[in-house]
Formats: structure tokens, C-alpha cells, sequence
């Protein structure tokens, strides 16, 4: 009896092991949740400065690529704000400049090292306050506004049958599953890749997207310009299925495996496309799913403008 029922638990075993999917040979990502890190360096802007033009300073806006993306040159906007320029000895256009080289990314090796890139800098130089301070100092907020271009790739795989309907122990793969995923890191991410049946030809995917940035996401190409910026817009591409065969709901000013969706701030947002399969050999299909857009970002230092009477 007990040869009987281990006999029964290794059949049991084999039947489970042969419905479960093999490991697909996607695309291997650092992954994270990041795109740029921003900072200023130590005392550029200082905390402390002279009135009446007696102390020149320059402010190093740092920049960081903590994601997997290499921004091209001039695809990333630095503001500076929160003063009037004339009072610090600029003009209003030195408070806009752009990074002219590429700003290069994480690079997962072959031998599985993290490569990280070097760092960037945006520099804006020679400010001095003008004027006497106003009573014993006045404070001025140093605020950097950095837009940038983007993208996410997330790799993944179907799996798909001579019959989309029907499950047997042994087969391949299971159409009803929850699918393998590797995402860059980036800001925009997609956390899930589900599959399921939608007739026997044909087959259904779906993912979830998902702000996970401490920044917010606008249309690519915008610049992050306030009179033409559109927010929470991020253009999709399903990218190694054949595009006439993919048609994705909801998608808008596109085609039908590419176009635009608007997230609702940091709420994940579901995507649904269906796959018709024209050559129904039983495989995985490995495809990925790439995501383009604009990221901005802030950071803040409070300079403190103190009065020294002219010598």
C-alpha cells in the first residue's frame, strides 16, 4: 500500500512539473525604479552669501543615471528658480540650460557586474547678489527643475498553442498564467504580465503600468514646458509580435499595438491586448513591451543672502 501511494505522489509530481512553463530566455535588467538622481554639490550654491556684489558663486547641478535608459544630448532641460535673475546678476535665458553630451546608463555585464556611468553636471556660474540685503538677510529658495526624456523596456513571452483553449499535462506552456518579467530601471515601470485565453486562435495579455518615480511623467517631447506640457501621458509600443496581429484597448493616436495612455498620478494602470496567432506551433514567444516619456524632477536649497557693509 504505501509502495502504491509514493507511486501515486511521484505521478503526481511529473503531472505538475509538465504543466509548468519553462523558464523563457528573456532580456536580463538591473531593474529599479529610478531614471535620474539629481543633487547640488557641497556649497554650490553655499548656504551663506554676501550682498552688494561681494562674493561671486556658481551653482553644480549633479546629475546621476540610476536607471537603465541612455538620454540623448540636449533630452535633458535644467531650470533654475525661485529669485529674480537681474537680482543675482543674470538674465532671465541663463536660467534655463540643457546637458549637451549623453547622460549614460546602469550597464548589467556579461559576467553580471553592475557598471555604473559617470556623473554629469549642468553648471550655472559667476551669480553674486546685487543689492543690499533687506533687514538682517533675506532667504531665497534655489529651486532646480530637471526634465528629461525616457524610456522603459519590459521583456516578456507568451505562450502560445496549435489550440489557445485547451490545457494538457505535458504541455509546453499554459496559456492561463502569470508570465515571466524583466523591466529597466526607470521611473515608469510595469509590475505585472498576465495571459489568458480569448478563443483558439488567439490569446490575450495584460499589463499593469505604473508610476513608481518620486517625480511626475509627461508626454514625451514636451520639455516639461508649463503652456504645452500634457501630464500623466506615456506612449506604448508592443514591440517582436507582429503588429497587425495585436491589437491593444484603449490605446490613443496610434496604431493598434502602439499609442498613448494617461496614468492617474502614482495608481497602477491596466493594459489589454489581443494576439492573433497566424503560426500556431506550439512556443514561447518572447516580445517586449517599451515605454517613452518625459520625467521631471525637483530639488530645493535655501540661500541665505547676508549684509556686510562695502569696506
Amino acid at each position: 500500500m504505501k509502495k502504491i501511494m509514493f507511486g501515486l505522489l511521484v505521478l503526481s509530481a511529473l503531472i505538475i512539473a509538465g504543466c509548468t512553463d519553462p523558464e523563457p530566455q528573456t532580456r536580463s535588467f538591473l531593474g529599479g525604479s529610478q531614471g535620474l538622481e539629481i543633487s547640488f554639490l557641497p556649497d554650490a550654491p553655499p548656504e551663506t552669501v554676501s550682498d552688494q556684489r561681494q562674493q561671486d558663486f556658481d551653482v553644480y547641478v549633479e546629475l546621476k543615471n540610476r536607471g537603465e535608459y541612455e538620454i540623448p544630448p540636449n533630452r535633458v532641460l535644467v531650470k533654475l528658480s525661485g529669485f529674480r535673475a537681474e537680482a543675482f546678476g543674470l538674465s532671465s535665458t541663463d536660467l534655463t540650460k540643457t546637458a549637451s553630451e549623453p547622460i549614460y546608463a546602469r550597464v548589467l555585464s556579461p559576467d553580471g557586474r553592475t557598471i555604473d556611468p559617470p556623473e554629469s553636471y549642468v553648471t550655472f556660474e559667476m551669480l553674486s547678489y546685487q543689492d543690499a540685503a533687506i533687514g538682517a538677510g533675506t532667504r531665497f529658495p534655489f529651486r532646480v527643475d530637471v526634465c528629461y526624456g525616457y524610456e522603459t523596456t519590459a521583456a516578456s513571452s507568451l505562450c502560445v498553442k496549435e489550440n489557445m483553449n485547451i490545457d494538457r499535462a505535458g504541455d509546453l506552456c499554459n496559456v492561463d498564467s502569470t508570465r515571466s518579467l524583466s523591466v529597466s530601471g526607470a521611473p515608469i515601470q510595469v509590475t505585472s504580465m498576465q495571459q489568458s485565453r480569448a478563443g483558439t486562435d488567439r490569446t490575450r495579455f495584460t499589463f499593469t503600468v505604473q508610476d513608481k518615480g518620486p517625480g511626475d511623467v509627461f508626454r514625451p517631447e514636451s520639455a516639461c514646458e508649463q503652456a504645452t506640457r500634457i501630464e500623466n501621458r506615456v506612449f506604448i509600443t508592443v514591440e517582436g509580435l507582429p503588429g497587425e496581429n495585436v491589437n491593444c484597448i484603449g490605446l490613443m493616436e496610434g496604431t493598434s499595438n502602439a499609442g498613448y495612455i494617461i496614468l492617474s498620478g502614482k495608481e497602477p494602470k491596466d493594459i489589454s491586448c489581443i494576439y492573433t496567432v497566424t503560426d500556431r506551433n506550439n512556443r514561447i514567444e518572447p516580445f517586449n513591451v517599451r515605454l517613452a516619456y518625459d520625467y521631471s524632477q525637483s530639488i530645493t536649497r535655501q540661500v541665505n543672502v547676508e549684509h556686510h557693509p562695502l569696506g
